[in-house]
């Protein structure tokens, strides 16, 4: 989102460009997920919000290594980010795609990271309102906690 602002002379320029754009890119693609692959394990909430987390992580922890040139920064986000998710097994796709958009931010990381995951929840609860009303779909398919208590008893 570009903000625009008039000074007194009427002269009409740009403040600073902050990046919501491809942040909200990331909420499409993750609601394409819920809504299309109700089943898939990438679409489930406990991966949609430990993926986002540990990606987002290591892709704001990368931006605070001096002398790493923010092209090679998100070249190397990804790089990471893919193979730990699998290592951990909690394979998210947009995870990969936030941590390519994070680790090129310079400021409000922090900040916009909270702002993100507010927003993975609020579509994650939406998603279970909305895919449960029909008969033949159900989101999620498996309550990861639910599921692991069960199994203690």
């Amino acid at each position: 989102m570009l903000y625009v602002y008039s000074d007194s002379t009427g002269f009409v320029g740009s403040t600073h460009l902050i990046l919501h754009f491809p942040i909200s890119t990331l909420s499409g693609a993750l609601t394409t997920l819920q809504y299309n692959l109700t089943a898939a394990p990438a679409s489930q909430p406990r991966n949609a919000i430990f993926a986002q987390v540990f990606a987002i992580t290591v892709a704001i922890c990368l931006s605070y290594i001096p002398n790493i040139p923010p092209w090679f920064r998100s070249a190397l986000a990804p790089a990471i980010v893919i193979p730990g998710m699998a290592k951990l097994g909690i394979i998210h796709p947009p995870a990969g795609a936030a941590a390519i958009v994070f680790s090129t931010l310079t400021d409000n990381r922090w900040n916009l990271m909270g702002i993100f995951l507010a927003g993975v929840a609020i579509t994650i609860i939406t998603a279970v309102g909305i895919n449960n009303m029909s008969d033949r779909r159900q989101y999620p398919t498996s309550w990861y906690l639910i599921s692991k208590a069960k199994k203690a008893l």
